[in-house]
């Protein structure tokens, strides 16, 4: 990771030629050097959250992640992907994603293409008031079907594990799916949504309304066996602030739903 740096423009090129920027732990560049970010536990491992670190108040900063994804042979996929704010997203030196505003992690771009060996991915990220963070996967599967993380790739950070942390690997695995009660609720900013899984399944958590209509979808991908939790900000997913009242959390994991009331307070 890089940053943060004191631009709000999500397309000011903070570091001359960003897109062919390779990271490198404690280089340095643009004044800053870059370091090694560890996991949160209970997160679901594509999600970066600089929320729960000491980079102090990241509204109108911009931030950058680095890694290498190694793949066993040339494949083509999506980059599964969301945002809590502006992003830019650079496969291989190309652009394959940008958001203007926060966007729900899902499928939002055109086909990327994975060459065989060592492939570069650098994101880019505006900080808001409430922090900042993001999702991302490469992702594939045939017209129709649940898009899953693609074959034979492995994402890597030079000279180290990858950022997941061992933490959560050494905490004995829930027995059943369970959606945890929500904390804060009633909540005015954040609401977090703990949940378990005994082992690796597709999920999709979402918000829905009191008449059932969703409003957000907070996750929704292959989740590892363990504790997670996500986020819920307020907003639906154009990011615009929903109304105080009550809404519901339903968590789906395969055949599986549990579904609990949150309130939202102004």
């Amino acid at each position: 990771m890089l940053g943060p740096f004191d631009e709000e423009d999500i397309e000011a090129d903070i570091l001359g030629d960003e897109a062919h920027t390779i990271g490198a732990p404690g280089e340095e560049i643009a004044g800053q050097s870059w370091w090694r970010y560890s996991h949160r536990p209970g997160y679901p491992e594509p999600y970066t959250d600089f929320s729960h670190l000491d980079l102090g108040d990241l509204d109108g900063k911009t931030l950058y992640a680095f890694l290498y994804i190694d793949s066993d042979r040339a494949q083509d996929g999506f980059l599964k992907f969301g945002t809590d704010a502006s992003s830019r997203v650079w496969l291989n030196g190309e652009l394959a994603a940008s958001t203007s505003k926060s966007s729900s992690y899902s499928k939002r771009t055109p086909a990327v293409h994975l060459k065989e060996g060592r492939n570069t991915l650098l994101v880019k990220v505006a900080g808001t008031e409430r922090g900042a963070g993001f999702g991302i996967n490469v992702v594939g599967g045939p017209t129709g079907s649940r898009l899953r993380m693609l074959t034979d790739i492995r994402p890597v950070v030079p000279e180290a594990p990858t950022a997941i942390s061992y933490e959560q690997a050494r905490v004995q695995l829930p027995a059943s799916v369970r959606l945890a009660p929500s904390f804060p609720n009633p909540f005015n900013a954040v609401v977090t949504v703990p949940f378990a899984l005994p082992r690796e399944s597709h999920v999709r958590v979402s918000v829905l309304n009191v008449t059932g209509q969703t409003v957000r979808v907070l996750w929704d991908d292959m989740t590892a066996a363990g504790n997670h939790q996500v986020q819920w900000d307020g907003t639906d997913d154009l990011g615009q602030r929903m109304a105080s009242g009550l809404y519901m959390v339903r968590l789906q994991v395969e055949n599986i739903v549990r579904v609990q009331k949150i309130a939202l307070m102004k």
